[in-house]
């Protein structure tokens, strides 16, 4: 029950990546539109490009291993993680356009900037949202891990103290054990 919990977290993470990835592509094109230079080209025919956007994104993302997610991370460290990972990604996808449509289809320098400021702001977003509905799901019993405290003296208390005020972390601790030396 544990692993289908945890997979199918990172499965909707994923998808909120992709999802997050994609809005930020479809805002920067709308933002773009919103600049004094001259006129693009309709939305539809950036949609290959907004594909291949979302996907790199989620491929470099996982790369940075950023699809196993650490229990107490915080979210400025998060922010840190996805701003390299998603500067590394979005210069990934700008140079994979480039080539597949060279000379075909215009991809405005603005709109990359656009695209990569909101790709770090929007999936950023999207993982503090779900990481709060990841907490709530592990203070319900959900992704449940066991955990073994060692030391029962006062440091052993402390700890248990700080799990159990802590229940969005989803540790249950099973028992303590003393070294008797």
């Amino acid at each position: 029950m544990r692993q289908r919990t945890a997979r199918l977290l990172m499965a909707s993470l994923v998808a909120v990546d992709l999802t997050m990835a994609a809005l930020a592509f479809a805002f920067g094109y709308i933002l773009r539109l919103q600049s004094e230079y001259e006129a693009i080209a309709p939305f539809g025919d950036y949609l290959g490009m907004l594909t291949i956007h979302a996907v790199i994104v989620v491929v470099v993302f996982a790369f940075y291993r950023l699809y196993h997610r650490q229990r107490a991370t915080s979210h400025i460290d998060e922010f840190y993680a996805i701003f390299g990972a998603a500067s590394v990604g979005t210069i990934v996808a700008v140079v994979l356009i480039w080539l597949i449509y060279k000379n075909q289809l215009d991809y405005p320098r603005l709109m990359m900037v656009y695209t990569w400021i909101l790709t770090i702001l929007f999936t950023w977003f999207g993982r503090i949202v779900h990481s709060r509905i990841q907490w709530q799901l592990q203070s319900r019993g959900y992704n449940e891990a066991r955990l073994l405290i060692v030391g029962t003296g006062e440091v052993g208390r402390i700890i248990l103290q700080k799990i159990r005020q802590s229940p969005g972390l989803g540790y249950r601790v099973v028992g303590f054990v003393e070294d008797n030396n």
